[in-house]
C-alpha cells in the first residue's frame, strides 16, 4: 500500500464504526486511520481508501435518540435496557429523528455512493456484526493486506461485544469517552435488528418505514 495512503472510515451515526475503527487500527497505524460521520470530498482520492458502514436507518435514528437521552436518564437501565424499558419516543421526537437521520443520509452516504466509484467497501452492520471475518475480508479487498486466521481470532477476541461493553461500562454517560478507542459510555445496547420498535410506539411504526420506505429498499433492507 503506498505510504501516502489514508483510510477514511466512515460511517452514519450509531452503525458499527467505532468497531469498524477499533478492527482497523489492529492491522493500520491508527495515524493512517480517518474516522469520520461526514462525507469527505477529496480531490487526491486515488491516495484515499474508504471502508463505509451502513445499518438499517430506522435502528440508526432510534439508538442516535437513545444516546442523546441516556444523558439525562436517572435511571439508564430501567429507561432503556431491561426487557421492561419504560422510555420510548414521543410524535414529535419520531418526527424530528426521521428528518435528522434523512438529512444525514443524503449529505453523506449518498454523497459517497454518487461520487465514490473507486477504492470503497461498503459493510452492512447486520453481517459483519455477527461475523467479524466479513470486516476483515473488506479490509484486505481494499487494502491488498493479509489479516492471518491467528491475528483475526486475536482481534475478535479483543473486540468482542463483551469486551467492548466492558471498556464502555467504565464511563458514565456518552459525554465521557476513551479518546484512544473512541468507545463511549452507554455505547452499546442490544445491536439488534429492528431494535427500533421497542422505542417507538407501534401506532408510529407505519410512519418511519414510511419515511425511510425509498432508502431502505435502495440498501437491501426489508419493510
Amino acid at each position: 500500500m503506498n505510504p501516502e495512503t489514508k483510510i477514511i472510515q466512515y460511517g452514519m451515526g450509531r452503525s458499527g464504526t467505532t468497531l469498524v475503527y477499533n478492527i482497523l487500527s489492529e492491522v493500520f497505524n491508527r495515524k493512517i486511520i480517518v474516522k469520520s460521520h461526514t462525507y469527505l470530498q477529496i480531490k487526491d482520492s486515488k491516495n484515499r481508501l474508504v471502508l463505509a458502514c451502513y445499518r438499517d436507518f430506522r435502528d440508526t435514528m432510534a439508538s442516535h435518540w437513545r444516546v442523546v437521552q441516556s444523558q439525562e436518564s436517572k435511571n439508564y437501565k430501567k429507561d432503556f435496557v431491561n426487557d421492561n424499558a419504560t422510555r420510548q419516543m414521543n410524535v414529535e421526537e419520531v418526527e424530528y429523528w426521521c428528518n435528522r437521520k434523512l438529512e444525514e443520509y443524503g449529505r453523506n452516504l449518498l454523497n459517497f455512493k454518487k461520487h465514490w466509484r473507486n477504492n470503497i467497501i461498503y459493510l452492512k452492520y447486520e453481517d459483519y456484526v455477527i461475523d467479524y471475518n466479513i470486516v476483515y475480508d473488506g479490509i484486505e479487498k481494499l487494502t491488498g493486506k493479509s489479516i492471518p486466521r491467528e491475528k483475526r481470532n486475536e482481534i475478535s477476541e479483543k473486540w468482542s461485544i463483551e469486551n467492548s461493553r466492558k471498556i464502555a461500562d467504565k464511563y458514565n454517560n456518552f459525554n465521557q469517552y476513551d479518546v484512544v478507542t473512541h468507545m463511549h459510555g452507554h455505547h452499546i445496547h442490544k445491536g439488534l435488528h429492528g431494535s427500533w420498535k421497542s422505542f417507538v410506539p407501534s401506532d408510529l411504526h407505519g410512519y418511519v418505514n414510511k419515511k425511510f420506505e425509498k432508502i431502505l429498499i435502495e440498501w437491501g433492507y426489508k419493510i
